[in-house]
């Protein structure tokens, strides 16, 4: 999807960043090796070939452009950097930054980063997951991801509730969200629930609320 309501001038300047980069070579063919950081102090290696990577830097984009608690930031990596990592950047991940409209009520907008190892939703894994309500119900939390299940285009992710939620959320301790990445120029579709901490990922195929702008970046190493 790249219906995205940004300045075109930060996209670009990262995809001139990753065009200078020296690609990585593998077996399965050319891919650019990348470094994704947030603030939340996560950070992983991803070797990933082109539409990935272009999708990446949307989702990166939207992310910064929801002005939520949570940004990130790309960079190029070097091949001996790639090889460094035990997972030699196969990871799975979901990332994305989304607004929605789902009644006057669930309205508002959704930050997400979560990477587990490749095919281990429970090992390796960062991230967070960051909403807040802007409709006639208002409320924000942050939560911190302890499990990221991917199977093809779809993420399945689940975070504890840092500090204290507010507002809408407010008793809510867990918090999942399920969230499909239907490619370029295609509608994609997310949802969150509140969930007992210590749920286990389980591909909950209940992600029904469109994302009316941002983008959605889905990763399943096992498939690319």
């Amino acid at each position: 999807m790249r219906r995205l309501l940004l300045a075109i001038v930060p996209i670009f300047s990262l995809a001139l960043i990753f065009a200078l980069a020296l690609p990585v070579t593998s077996q399965a063919g050319t891919v650019q090796a990348t470094n994704l950081a947030c603030s939340d102090g996560s950070s992983v290696i991803l070797s990933l070939d082109t539409a990935n990577l272009t999708s990446l830097i949307s989702s990166v984009a939207a992310i910064n452009a929801n002005g939520l608690d949570l940004s990130c930031s790309l960079s190029p990596v070097d091949s001996l950097t790639l090889a460094s990592d035990t997972a030699h950047g196969k990871h799975d991940f979901g990332v994305g930054g989304v607004t929605f409209f789902a009644s006057s009520c669930f309205q508002g907008t959704v930050s997400f980063s979560g990477h587990s190892d490749a095919e281990q939703p429970t090992v390796g894994v960062q991230g967070t997951i960051d909403e807040t309500l802007n409709g006639t119900c208002v409320g924000h939390y942050k939560a911190s991801i302890y499990c990221v299940l991917v199977e093809a285009n779809t993420v399945d992710m689940i975070g504890n509730v840092q500090g204290t939620a507010t507002g809408i959320f407010s008793g809510d301790q867990a918090i999942e969200l399920t969230a499909e990445d239907s490619g370029s120029n295609a509608p994609e579709f997310f949802n969150t629930n509140p969930v007992l901490p210590g749920t286990p990922c389980t591909a909950r195929q209940d992600h029904t609320v469109l994302a009316l702008t941002g983008n959605i970046t889905v990763h399943d190493s096992a498939v690319t």
